[in-house]
């Protein structure tokens, strides 16, 4: 038998291995590195460590298809409780979405204990404002820009997506997105829960949680939620499904089943769309089919 053949078969086990074991522990330590092993970028292009902003941590790397006319643009922020993660461990995200002909940016951003709330949704704002104002100069068509997390992730694009009002300086607003995707985030809970507390240390839940900041005029939602996710409970993603509903926001609530918190992100992944084969096709078809309203 092929020797390749072989050690890609036992990556492949280890890969699902690590993600089926990975469980409560997933928001910390996703098991990305067994799903980039398989992963293969041949025929796409690639920018590695772009500035957004001044920091060290603000940087991206931009996944593309060659030779692709005005693209969607999608602006990913990674999850790991505001206080891990990084954007090489998406690989296979950016992998997955460029071969479906989107332009994917997956961001950095700064953690806890270097600075806590409201910095992380500041960096992802930062970003955002990177993505609206270099999509036409990278070819992506800039009536569909999108923005895209998990877990904590999820919760820093809601958050600044619904607060975008609060922050004239960086010129953004809600209708220059075409759309956001959020899958398995926390956006209802008590930031006194939060572990260490300081994460949100000085501010109140209606300050902080997304729920309690719609406005009429935001973009589509799309929100995915692990029908046995044991880490971010199902109703946050159902508390901003009705506070959506309740000022006419276009949503979709997709609750997934037999997956947990860890392979609702996995099953984006080209070698692992098998843990939950409605994911990775509903996200495409919701970027693919939704165009800006500004």
């Amino acid at each position: 038998m092929n020797p390749k053949f072989i050690r890609l078969t036992q990556i492949s086990l280890i890969s699902l291995v690590g993600i089926a074991a990975a469980g409560a522990f997933a928001v910390v330590r996703f098991p990305a590195q067994s799903l980039n092993a398989l992963t293969f970028t041949g025929g796409l292009t690639l920018e590695r460590d772009i500035a957004y902003g001044p920091e060290e941590r603000h940087k991206l790397d931009l996944y593309g298809l060659k030779r692709l006319e005005r693209p969607p643009l999608v602006l990913f922020v990674h999850g790991g409780v505001w206080q891990h993660g990084a954007k090489e461990e998406y690989k296979f995200l950016g992998e997955a979405l460029a071969r479906a002909g989107i332009l994917t940016a997956i961001i950095n951003y700064r953690l806890f204990p270097h600075v806590s709330y409201p910095a992380y949704v500041e960096d992802t704002a930062l970003a955002m404002q990177w993505a609206v104002s270099q999509a036409a100069a990278l070819g992506a068509d800039p009536k569909r820009i999108f923005v895209m997390g998990h877990s904590s992730g999820a919760f820093n694009v809601v958050d600044a997506i619904v607060s975008l009002e609060r922050n004239p300086m960086l010129g953004l607003r809600a209708g220059q997105f075409a759309g956001v995707i959020g899958l398995a985030g926390p956006y209802d809970f008590d930031p006194a829960d939060a572990r260490p507390p300081e994460l949100f240390e000085g501010y109140t839940p209606e300050q902080i949680m997304p729920v309690h900041k719609i406005k009429p005029g935001l973009p589509p939602f799309l929100l995915l939620h692990a029908e046995l996710d044991d880490i971010i409970k199902p109703r946050d993603s159902e508390s901003l499904k009705l506070a959506l509903e309740l000022h006419n926001i276009p949503v979709q609530l997709l609750t997934v089943p037999k997956v947990n918190h860890a392979n609702l992100m996995g099953a984006v992944s080209s070698v692992a769309t098998f843990l939950a084969p409605s994911v990775k096709p509903t996200i495409i078809d919701f970027i693919l089919n939704s165009a800006s309203s500004g």
